[in-house]
């Protein structure tokens, strides 16, 4: 997947993870690293295919791509306040056209990535939500009084990925 080896080497791409991981290094809860991307990417397409007979044939590179860039303005939110999806769309989406990506599969994974945080049910950004939060090792945590946990460990245990 050419595109990836693009992204994960794009030199904004890589500067945005550097700075996530000095906004994060104290951080006691779950980080938003290499890691996390490549989880989230990896669980997006796999829910994606069990629920699809036919599948779109961008999705595999799609649902990469959106997996791997939907945190990039995590260091905007942290620095203002501004919500970390719709700055991570935006700047996948300038990365995508400097890459030379087809309007169409941009608009799917920008859409995907600015819907990320509010689980909408249509589209890409269903698979996107769904695998950021499954994605989460709430099961394991240390962290006892983690904001998430509750919430995490009954969308694990309820979630039957479909």
């Amino acid at each position: 997947m050419d595109l990836l080896n693009r992204l994960i080497n794009h030199p904004r791409v890589r500067a945005a993870f550097t700075e996530i991981a000095a906004w994060e290094k104290d951080r006691i809860y779950c980080r938003h690293g290499w890691e996390h991307a490549w989880a989230v990417a990896r669980l997006a397409y796999m829910l994606y295919l069990e629920e699809r007979d036919e599948r779109e044939p961008e999705a595999r590179e799609g649902f990469y791509a959106a997996g791997l860039l939907h945190d990039l303005g995590r260091a905007a939110e942290y620095a203002t306040g501004e919500d970390h999806a719709q700055v991570s769309a935006r700047l996948a989406g300038e990365i995508l056209v400097e890459l030379g990506m087809p309007a169409e599969f941009i608009y799917k994974v920008c859409q995907a990535i600015a819907g990320h945080r509010r689980g909408e049910v249509e589209g890409w950004a269903r698979y996107l939500y769904l695998a950021d939060k499954l994605s989460r090792p709430c099961l394991q945590c240390v962290v006892e009084d983690c904001y998430k946990r509750e919430k995490m460990l009954v969308l694990q245990q309820l979630y039957d990925y479909r």
